[in-house]
């Protein structure tokens, strides 16, 4: 069973965490993927946050100031600059003339470094009023400098003046707000989520059986009820997959070499904590909490302590990895899970609420943004915050993929295919693939990996790099187990290259109808399990949150109290 990787937007965290990472073999090399581009051979790179900048047309000398973006769509960037085209008078004094240029430009994004760099700019028109032309010669130089020159700017540059643009548009999805089973300890815990009812299947070449729908790795021997869960450095036992579990006395001999066999072929996580330093049983045995159907984890250092927020009449728990706010007016609690808030009177027993962003009490847009407790106002609707963390949301990472020698596809198919219609569209899919395949008509197939969108007239025929792809896909509701594919995009292609580009939602994140950025549709999407086992999107299990941070921005975490999910490993990795 080959899973795909953590997405590349996770944020390691924090001293309660036990981080289950994926195993890093099958991830492709964005060297080997993303293309040189076909602009002019060794280019001049201009300096990306030099501004203004400045070029010799002739007897002028044109000063460009710093680009404001009027739109963003895609790989496509409309924008205008102003600028002062200085020249010499008869009497040798200079004047200055300033006016305004338009034009677009096809964008490639690179997120990790925060730079945009700019490929094909048109100057489209210009405004000059004291010069005769209207500034059509130097349109036509500029355009001449463009040319020869690649232009890269700061990313955040681009997504501040985005916003200023308000050219975004915020219309959300109709997302599920259900509560999960929410589990709250006061000790080391760990949650470990089973997709349904367990599945079990014996373990190839081994005496061994295991439970398959899940990440965790929880076997036994053909001839013993006892079930074995590798946490830590060691084995937890118990006659029952519920619990409790305790310390194994004597497990099987074999069972750890099985155990790396599985866990090195990437088909479970031995739940050791990760790192260079792992826990110990021998120091601590954590409370197991076996669920078979959407939980999460909520764990605290002892008991809950909570320390006020200046400026408010809000507490804020700062001895877990979760967000856990008191509204002292109120004394409710309020617990914010993959983007959305949930309220209780009760920590400890519930029950839980969903309460929509819009509704929180006014002093949650009150949090200092210099605060601990500034993490959580991108949930909060209507905050700076939560307006950075749609603009970021929109905008895509992309790539310029070249079709020959490109990356390539081989689907992976676990039996017999098996086709499922997708609710709502002309299409059907694959639900026996390791990767999304999508039947269009009788007889045209696209499938989705690594980011890279291919197509074939069959499924054993050769797969080739898509060029494009129909627009019923993106018709694909939240409902689909597929939705997160329509944010994946081919932006056009050339006869050796063709641009594509995956905004975040590729990678889990939602806009809701009040204009906040969630994780995870809330629907409950049911996973293969054959053979093989495939994972499929969760929402719930990773504390998965939108993190606002003043001095980098917004961004995705993962606060896992002590826990592991099976949805972390159902995202297809992209490969730029």
């Amino acid at each position: 069973m080959k899973l795909p990787l953590l997405p590349a937007v996770i944020l390691a965290s924090l001293a309660l965490s036990l981080t289950a990472c994926a195993p890093q073999s099958q991830r492709p090399d964005l060297a080997e993927i993303a293309a040189p581009q076909a602009a002019p051979s060794n280019p001049a790179v201009a300096p990306a946050s030099n501004w203004p900048r400045s070029y010799t047309l002739g007897d002028t000398t044109l000063r460009v100031f710093q680009p404001q973006v009027e739109s963003w769509q895609g790989n496509q960037l409309g924008f205008r600059v102003a600028a002062d085209a200085g020249s010499t008078t008869a009497n040798g004094a200079t004047a200055s003339n300033f006016g305004v240029f338009w034009g677009t430009a096809r964008t490639d994004v690179d997120r990790p470094n925060r730079l945009v760099t700019l490929h094909d700019i048109t100057i489209t028109r210009s405004n000059f009023p004291t010069l005769a032309d209207n500034g059509t010669a130097l349109r036509t130089g500029l355009q001449q400098q463009y040319a020869s020159t690649a232009n890269t700017l700061p990313l955040d540059l681009l997504q501040a003046s985005l916003a200023a643009s308000g050219s975004v548009q915020t219309g959300g999805v109709a997302v599920r707000n259900t509560p999960p089973a929410i589990i709250v300890s006061n000790s080391p815990a760990v949650l470990v989520p089973i997709s349904g009812t367990p599945v079990i299947k014996d373990v190839p070449d081994s005496r061994f059986e295991r439970v398959l729908n899940t990440r965790a790795l929880i076997m036994r021997t053909h001839l013993d009820s006892t079930w074995y869960l590798h946490v830590y450095d060691g084995w937890l036992s118990s006659t029952s997959l519920s619990g409790p579990w305790v310390v194994a006395s004597n497990p099987p001999m074999d069972i750890d070499e099985v155990a790396q066999k599985l866990a090195k072929a990437g088909q479970a996580d031995l739940l050791d904590g990760g790192g260079t330093v792992k826990p110990s049983l021998a120091n601590s045995v954590p409370t197991i909490y076996v669920r078979e159907s959407a939980a999460e984890l909520v764990v605290f250092k002892g008991q809950p302590d909570f320390q006020p927020i200046a400026g408010t009449a809000l507490l804020w728990a700062n001895n877990t990895t979760a967000d856990v706010i008191v509204d002292s007016a109120s004394n409710n609690y309020y617990l914010l899970i993959s983007g959305r808030w949930y309220r209780t009177a009760h920590l400890d027993a519930g029950p839980w609420s969903y309460i929509a962003s819009t509704a929180l009490p006014a002093d949650f847009r009150r949090i200092p943004p210099a605060s601990h407790a500034a993490v959580v106002l991108a949930a909060v609707a209507g905050t700076p915050q939560a307006k950075e963390a749609l603009i970021a949301n929109s905008i895509p990472q992309t790539a310029t993929i070249p079709l020959a020698n490109g990356p390539t596809f081989t689907p992976d198919i676990d039996g017999t295919p098996q086709w499922r219609v997708i609710e709502g569209t002309p299409l059907q899919y694959l639900i026996n693939s390791e990767t999304p395949i999508i039947r269009v008509g009788a007889g045209t197939y696209y499938a989705l990996s690594a980011g890279v969108w291919f197509t074939a007239n069959a499924l054993d025929a050769t797969w080739v790099i898509a060029t494009s792809v129909p627009a019923e896909i993106y018709d694909i509701p939240p409902s689909s187990a597929l939705y997160y594919t329509t944010f994946v995009y081919i932006y056009g292609a050339t006869d050796e290259y063709v641009y594509v580009g995956y905004t975040p939602g590729y990678l889990g994140t939602v806009v809701d109808t009040d204009g906040v950025v969630v994780y995870g549709t809330g629907y409950n999407y049911t996973p293969w399990v054959g053979d093989v086992y495939y994972a499929a999107p969760e929402t719930y299990g990773t504390q998965a949150q939108p993190v606002y941070n003043p001095s980098t921005g917004m961004a995705y975490a993962y606060g896992m109290g002590l826990t592991t999910a099976a949805m972390m490993y159902a995202w297809d990795e992209p490969a730029y």
